[in-house]
């Protein structure tokens, strides 16, 4: 203990430190740029990606770079295994639907700090996975897939 502090003093001080610390995080929260918006050719297959993945997941953004990989981050602090296989074929299903736009290189199924997840190397290859019986369809997946 501080000597010559009172608890009420060491109240004061510990109030006065918490609310310089709000005020600092939520000035460097205003301060930071806004995220670009993607304005490459990927838009529709980012749309179609998004719309149908919301339904049951809660996705903090998607987005393709210019080489075609995309990045899903959802707003949970982990992904499971069985969460990653449902995505995978939840998208691929919507990807090869008539009329669907092309599909990306590779998706990335990222957490909200995205630091942690999985990547889906192959979503040419969706028709197949689709079509295949739902036993199989993890060991496939296990080969098209690497940790992010």
């Amino acid at each position: 203990m501080i000597r010559g502090a009172t608890p009420q003093r060491l109240t004061r001080i510990c109030l006065a430190a918490f609310l310089v610390a709000a005020v600092s995080a939520a000035a460097a929260a205003q301060s930071k740029p806004a995220a670009k918006q993607p304005t490459s050719s990927w838009g529709k297959t980012d749309a179609l990606v998004r719309e149908n993945l919301a339904s049951t997941w809660q996705v903090a953004s998607v987005q393709t770079n210019s080489k075609g990989a995309m990045r899903v981050v959802l707003k949970d602090r982990s992904i499971s295994e069985s969460q990653y296989q449902t995505m995978v074929l939840t998208t691929c299903y919507h990807l090869t639907e008539p009329k669907a736009p092309k599909p990306p290189k590779e998706i990335a199924f990222v957490n909200v700090y995205e630091r942690t997840g999985y990547v889906f190397e192959a979503p040419d290859r969706c028709g197949e996975f689709v079509k295949m019986p739902v036993a199989n369809v993890k060991i496939a997946l296990l080969g098209a897939t690497h940790l992010f």
